[in-house]
């Protein structure tokens, strides 16, 4: 239908509705216990919400939308790997790092926000890096681990500057 675009598109339109409802599962009064246990376990215990259960039901639900994401990835390249799915979790825990860096931490929306801004500057920095050629592809993995560990540190370097002007303008003010 929409030509080349027709697979992103597709893609685009999957993956919104799949957070649509992902989003409108976690405000019933399941989601807000898999919320609460992941925030604190022994409340939910407390409150005589069964913690095995909710973190039974929240393991189901990432895995089947990890399934649904390899299936639509291997539906698009219509080829299968067993090794396709080789380091995805220290990727996924890059792009939560790097976009809470940028966006911030704070509500539900805004922490996906931060996922897919995170996601999104990931792969430009992946995609740059073998465009350029600056770095050779045996050195993806280090060139990853440097922006993880740029992107960890950020915030502690952030606040290390502002101290460090404010000491520069209290010295100055005397």
């Amino acid at each position: 239908l929409l030509g080349p675009w027709g697979k992103l598109v597709l893609s685009f339109l999957l993956a919104a509705g799949m957070g649509l409802l992902l989003a409108l599962f976690l405000r019933t009064r399941l989601g807000l216990s898999i919320r609460a246990t992941g925030d604190n376990r022994d409340m939910v215990r407390a409150s005589s919400i069964n913690p095995t259960l909710t973190i039974t039901v929240g393991l189901c639900i990432s895995n089947a939308l990890t399934a649904l994401s390899g299936a639509v990835v291997g539906q698009m390249q219509k080829t299968a790997d067993i090794n396709g799915g080789t380091g995805i979790v220290v990727i996924g825990l890059a792009c939560l790092i790097i976009g809470e860096t940028i966006v911030g931490r704070g509500a539900m929306f805004r922490g996906a926000i931060a996922v897919v801004a995170g996601s999104i500057l990931y792969r430009l920095v992946y995609a740059l890096v073998l465009y350029t050629k600056v770095v050779p592809v045996d050195c993806l993995k280090l060139v990853t681990a440097v922006v993880v560990a740029l992107a960890i540190t950020a915030p502690t370097l952030k606040s290390w500057a502002a101290f460090q002007a404010k000491k520069r303008k209290a010295l100055a003010a005397r």
